[in-house]
């Protein structure tokens, strides 16, 4: 599963420093727009699409098939992949808020929050794509970015305007304690869809 991996980073390394690139430009250039960690998060949801989209182009799902792997590894390496880009891209957001600290301080609350979204996202993308296949990248994706950059700024500044409707302060009341149980939630939430997936693909004939 590692060289899955590993192969992963290595057909996609271009794609991986281009988004580097673009959270150091945007970093600068949407700070007022967008939290510390949103940049990143977006990066990964379309980092993850354009995975697929190789897949789909390149016929690779009839390669890894070939090889002396089980889909079970297969499905893991999916989902490892994807955290792993998604942990590169936070980590990156937040050196570079070290050294220049044009947001100020990361918040546990938007740690969380980050978190919690992309676990929410992976945990209906994948068994959704082993599901639907190719038919699912192409609207259901284009439906979310839309979404996202239509919708996703509008709720932000509403949830600002209204301190996030009292769910702010009482994360700073519990802070430890609603951290502790999103991690949970979303361990959880992975977990299932993991299985899920995986049993989709197991019983997919390619």
């Amino acid at each position: 599963m590692f060289n899955l991996i590993r192969n992963e980073f290595h057909v996609h390394k271009v794609h991986l420093i281009v988004n580097l690139m673009l959270i150091f430009f945007l970093y600068f250039v949407a700070r007022d727009n967008f939290p510390l960690l949103f940049i990143g998060l977006i990066l990964t949801l379309l980092f993850t699409r354009n995975m697929y989209f190789y897949d789909i182009r390149n016929n690779s799902e009839v390669l890894m098939n070939s090889l002396p792997v089980s889909r079970k590894q297969i499905v893991t390496s999916k989902y490892v992949t994807v955290t792993l880009f998604a942990l590169i891209c936070f980590s990156f957001s937040m050196v570079l808020n070290m050294f220049f600290n044009m947001y100020g301080k990361l918040t546990l609350f938007e740690f969380v929050t980050t978190l919690t979204i992309l676990a929410i996202f992976m945990a209906f993308f994948f068994p959704s794509y082993y599901l639907f296949g190719p038919v699912f990248i192409r609207y259901a994706m284009v439906l979310l970015v839309v979404l996202i950059f239509a919708v996703g700024p509008m709720v932000l500044n509403l949830g600002v305007k209204n301190n996030f409707w009292g769910l702010l302060h009482l994360f700073e009341q519990y802070s430890i304690q609603f951290a502790m149980s999103m991690l949970a939630v979303i361990a959880v939430l992975i977990s299932l869809s993991w299985l899920l997936s995986y049993r989709i693909y197991e019983a997919k004939e390619l």
